[in-house]
């Protein structure tokens, strides 16, 4: 089953993944509640973000009721960072409420490409019903995702109780072998069936995919520190323990912060006299969604329709017992129209 561990959320989601040719795609739609405090906010996305590295694809849609359509507001500049900290863009950028703001999201990697974004006026609610088309195979022919795979036992499922049990009913307990090779044999088989039993081997997808420029030994180690921490409290659960590794989770966000910015500025320095390197930096700094284009104009969709109403026209022409439709008119014409609200057309 699907898993993402997240540890007492108060942002409200769901969550699903498909796979296609070994590639794993996530699928998260996630709420913010407006009486859901920022900071608390920032902290449980950040904790999401972080657990979803291992798919080859991510997609996280939803309302998190921010006015991101306010590029000075401060909620927006720290929700584009943890975006950028994590190598996420977000493709919405035409308001999506009824009051005119910027309030629903659809956040993917820098690097998959959008087919079609479209984002209507809000009819049946206050919110608008965000269209969007995203081709995630062709997105990962250049991230370079490798996925490798290896056996390791079961031991979250591991019941010691259970294998001292058996352990004491075995042959190398009861009757063990005199000689001292037989004895070491004895041991490691027996060791190993039980283990077999209890702890079995179950096969592991593995993703590797390349770190950000930024991304050192100090990362690493960050990184390392906090889930040892987010361990330790999920053995022991406790206010202390969870406020421990909640903290270092948020050490380690500016860490990575401080590291983009620090990389990004140098490198843009070191390129300002040389305008081609700059550039490339520039690039691929911003990353920009790519979009594909449509390769028909909407004069060949009319020429192809027509021709295909022409087709069928003129293969029934010459049919022998064609039915012959004649214009009728109604004996009650319309004269007056009413007004039909967003309730009357969805009872």
């Amino acid at each position: 089953m699907l898993s993402l561990r997240i540890a007492a959320s108060k942002l409200k989601m769901t969550y699903g993944s498909c796979e296609k040719n070994g590639l794993q795609s996530l699928f998260i739609v996630v709420y913010r509640l407006g009486s859901m405090a920022t900071t608390v906010f920032f902290d449980e996305l950040a904790d999401l973000l972080d657990r979803v590295t291992s798919y080859s694809s991510v997609v996280i849609m939803g309302d998190v009721n921010l006015h991101l359509d306010v590029p000075t507001d401060p909620t927006t500049v720290n929700f584009e960072s943890l975006l950028s900290a994590n190598n996420l863009v977000q493709l919405v950028q035409t308001p999506t409420h009824a009051a005119g703001h910027l309030l629903d999201v659809v956040v993917v990697r820098s690097d998959t490409e959008v087919t079609r974004i479209n984002v209507p006026p809000p009819v049946l609610s206050d919110h608008s019903m965000i269209d969007v088309a995203l081709d995630l195979c062709r997105g990962l022919v250049h991230y370079e995702t490798v996925a490798t795979y290896r056996a390791c036992r079961s031991w979250r499922t591991f019941n010691y109780d259970e294998f001292e049990r058996d352990l004491c009913q075995s042959v190398l307990l009861h009757s063990p072998p005199p000689n001292i090779n037989d004895l070491v044999a004895a041991y490691h088989d027996t060791l190993e069936s039980l283990l077999d039993v209890h702890a079995s081997y179950r096969r592991v997808r593995q993703s590797t995919r390349p770190s950000e420029y930024w991304y050192d030994a100090e990362c690493c180690a960050a990184k390392r520190r906090t889930r040892s921490l987010e361990r330790a409290y999920r053995r022991h659960p406790s206010a202390e323990s969870r406020a421990v590794w909640t903290d270092q989770f948020k050490a380690q966000r500016l860490l990575f912060r401080q590291k983009a910015t620090d990389y990004w500025s140098s490198a843009i320095a070191d390129s300002l006299s040389d305008p081609r390197r700059l550039w490339q930096k520039t690039d691929r700094l911003i990353k920009p969604p790519t979009t594909t284009q449509i390769p028909h104009s909407a004069d060949d969709l009319a020429s192809h329709f027509v021709g295909k109403v022409n087709k069928i026209r003129a293969s029934i022409a010459s049919s022998a017992d064609q039915k012959v439709i004649r214009s009728r008119s109604a004996e009650t014409g319309l004269s007056s129209f009413q007004l039909v609200t967003a309730e009357d057309a969805s009872a």
